[in-house]
C-alpha cells in the first residue's frame, strides 16, 4: 500500500532522501528513537543508503520528515529568484500580477514566508525527485496567491503565507507513491490510479502536524484536486463543502500544471476551466477566462510541438465520438442495472450520468454528433480545417480535453463503486465491458484505459 501510519517510514520516500543525500548531506536533527525505545540515530548522524534498513524495520516515535535536515536546502532567495524569473517569463503570471503592486506583494509575501527546517527538508527532498518539481511548486504557489489578490473574495481564510505554502506543497504527497505511477503519459488501470488519487490524503497528513506548516495548509492540499460538482477527488467534497481558498489552489495546480502541455497551453487552460460547468465557482473561472484573454493573441495560440495533421485530429474526434456513442449505450444499460442495485451504486451511477451530460454536450459544441461517428468527416469542413490553423487547433485542445475528461469518468466511477459500494463492481464491469466494445472478460478493477490520446 502507498499509504502508511506516519510513524512508519515510506520506503519511496525514504529512496528520495537517499538520492538527496548523495548531492547534499542529509542527518538527523535529532535523535531519531523507534516505538520500543531504541535509539536507531544520534542527532548529527548522517542519513544515507546505509541506514536504510534499519529505517524501514521500525516505526519511530516521530515522523522521519521532523527529526532530519538536508543540507544547503532550498531556501527562500531561491525561491524568490524563481518567482521573479517565472513572473516575468509567464504571460498569464505577468498578466495575472499586472494590477498595481500585485506583483510587489506576491513577492513580499514570499520573503517574508516562514520556512522551517521540516517544510525547507521536504521541498528539498521534492526538487531532487525530478528536474522540473520546484518549477512546477513555485508556479503553482504563484498562481494560488494571484488568483487570490485578485479575487479579493470575503470567503477567503488562508493569509498569504499559507496560500504559499500550500501551492508549494500541493504534491509532496507524491514523494510517497511507487514513482512509476506518475511517470508522463502513463496510462494507469484503476486499482493503480487510486494510489495516485491517494497523494492529496497522503501530503494532508504529512503536513497537518508539521511545525510551521499545520492544519489550514494541510486541508488545502487534501482537497487540491477536488471540484464544485463532486467529481474531484480524493473525498468527491461537493458544492459548499469546498471552501474558496482550496478552489483557488484548486485552480492553480490546474492552471501550473497546463502549462506544461506542448499545445497551446494558454488555450487549454482557457478551454479546461470552461468545458465542464459547475467544475469552479464562477467568479473564479471568469477572472481565469479574462486573464488568459488580456494575454497577446500570438501567445494564447503557441504551441511546442507540432498540430496534428488534420486527418489525424479527425480520426481522434471519430473515436471519441464512438466512445461516447457506447457511453451513451451503456448509460441505458446501467439504467437496468440500478433497479436492483444498492443506494450507493445508484447515487454514483446518478452523479456519472450528469458528468457524461456534460462532457457530451462539450464534445457537441465542436460540431462532433456522437449519434453518427461514421458521418463525422461529412460534419466538419476538412478543408476549412486544413486552411483555418486556429479552428484546428481549437478542436485538437478541446477534443484532448474531452477524452481526458472520458478516461477520468471511468476511472473515477470504478474507484468510487470499489470504495463506496465492492459488491457492484460485476455490474460496473458488464457496463465497461460494453463500452469498450464488449470486449470478452472486460473488468472494471483490471481493464486498460481507452486509448483515445
Amino acid at each position: 500500500m502507498t499509504e502508511v501510519p506516519a510513524s512508519e517510514v515510506n520506503p519511496h520516500y525514504l529512496d528520495h532522501v537517499m538520492t538527496v543525500a548523495d548531492s547534499h548531506g542529509v542527518e538527523a536533527s535529532e535523535d531519531i528513537v523507534a516505538r520500543n525505545g531504541m535509539k536507531l540515530l544520534a542527532k548529527g548522524a548522517r542519513i544515507d543508503a546505509s541506514v536504510r534498513e534499519r529505517l524501514l524495520e521500525h516505526k519511530l516515535n516521530k515522523p522521519l520528515e521532523e527529526c532530519m535536515q538536508v543540507a544547503h536546502g532550498v531556501t527562500i532567495a531561491q525561491l524568490l529568484g524563481e518567482a521573479e524569473g517565472m513572473i516575468e517569463q509567464c504571460s498569464l503570471l505577468r498578466e495575472l500580477f499586472s494590477a498595481r503592486g500585485l506583483r510587489a506583494e506576491a513577492l513580499q509575501a514570499l520573503r517574508q514566508m516562514p520556512m522551517g527546517a521540516p517544510m525547507q527538508s521536504l521541498l528539498t527532498v521534492y526538487h531532487g525527485s525530478g528536474a522540473d518539481k520546484l518549477d512546477h511548486a513555485v508556479r503553482v504557489a504563484l498562481l494560488t496567491l494571484g488568483l487570490s489578490l485578485r479575487l479579493e473574495s470575503p470567503q477567503s481564510r488562508a493569509s498569504r503565507t499559507q496560500l504559499l505554502q500550500a501551492g508549494l506543497c500541493h504534491d509532496v504527497g507524491e514523494l510517497y507513491i511507487e514513482p512509476g505511477y506518475l511517470q508522463r503519459g502513463q496510462q494507469l488501470r484503476p486499482d493503480q490510479w487510486k494510489h495516485v488519487a491517494a497523494h492529496p490524503v497522503v501530503g494532508w497528513r504529512v503536513l497537518k502536524d508539521m511545525p510551521g506548516v499545520g492544519k489550514v495548509v494541510a486541508e488545502m492540499v487534501m482537497d487540491h484536486h477536488e471540484r464544485l460538482d463532486g467529481f474531484g477527488y480524493p473525498r468527491g467534497r461537493l458544492g459548499p463543502d469546498l471552501p474558496m481558498d482550496h478552489q483557488v489552489l484548486a485552480m492553480g495546480e490546474l492552471l501550473g500544471s497546463l502549462k506544461d502541455s506542448r499545445i497551446a497551453p494558454l488555450l487549454r487552460a482557457d478551454v479546461a476551466v470552461k468545458l465542464i460547468p459547475g467544475e469552479y465557482d464562477r467568479e473564479l473561472t471568469s477572472l481565469v477566462d479574462r486573464t488568459v484573454r488580456q494575454c497577446e493573441t500570438h501567445e494564447l495560440v503557441q504551441t511546442l510541438s507540432p498540430l496534428p495533421s488534420v486527418d489525424d485530429t479527425l480520426r481522434k474526434a471519430e473515436a471519441t465520438a464512438a466512445y461516447v456513442q457506447r457511453l451513451g449505450e451503456a448509460r441505458e444499460l446501467l439504467r437496468e442495472e440500478v433497479q436492483t442495485a444498492s443506494e450507493p451504486f445508484k447515487a454514483l451511477t446518478q452523479q456519472a450520468f450528469v458528468r457524461f451530460d456534460n462532457i457530451q454536450k462539450a464534445l457537441a459544441s465542436t460540431g462532433v454528433d456522437a449519434r453518427a461517428p461514421q458521418d463525422l468527416r461529412e460534419q466538419l469542413d476538412q478543408s476549412e480545417l486544413q486552411n483555418n490553423q486556429g479552428l484546428h487547433l481549437e478542436l485538437a485542445v478541446v477534443l484532448r480535453e474531452i477524452n481526458w475528461r472520458l478516461r477520468e469518468l471511468e476511472r473515477e466511477m470504478t474507484v468510487r463503486v470499489e470504495r463506496a459500494a465492492p459488491a457492484e463492481l460485476d455490474r460496473l464491469a458488464r457496463v465497461v465491458a460494453h463500452i469498450r466494445g464488449g470486449q470478452e472478460g472486460a473488468s472494471a478493477q483490471a481493464a486498460p484505459e481507452p486509448a483515445l490520446g
